[in-house]
C-alpha cells in the first residue's frame, strides 16, 4: 500500500472502540523511512485526532470526525 488511507483508519477505530483500547498504531512499510509511515489513532475523545510522526514535526494536524 502506498499511504493510508481513511478506510484503514475507520478500521482501526472500530477495533479500538470493540476492545476499548485508548490508542492504535498503522504502521506502512512502504515508505523509504519507516518513521514517516507511522500514524497514532487516539480512540474516545470528542474531537478524534490522527497524528502521524511528519504532521508532529510539521505541526499539521488531520481531524477524523467519528
Amino acid at each position: 500500500m502506498k499511504k493510508i488511507h481513511r478506510i484503514h483508519e475507520a478500521h482501526l477505530l472500530t477495533y479500538l472502540r470493540l476492545s476499548q483500547s485508548p490508542l492504535g498504531l498503522l504502521l506502512n512499510f512502504n515508505v523509504p523511512v519507516l518513521k514517516e509511515g507511522i500514524t497514532r489513532l487516539v480512540n474516545g475523545f470528542p474531537d478524534l485526532c490522527v497524528l502521524s510522526a511528519s504532521a508532529l514535526e510539521n505541526r499539521v494536524f488531520r481531524r477524523i470526525c467519528g
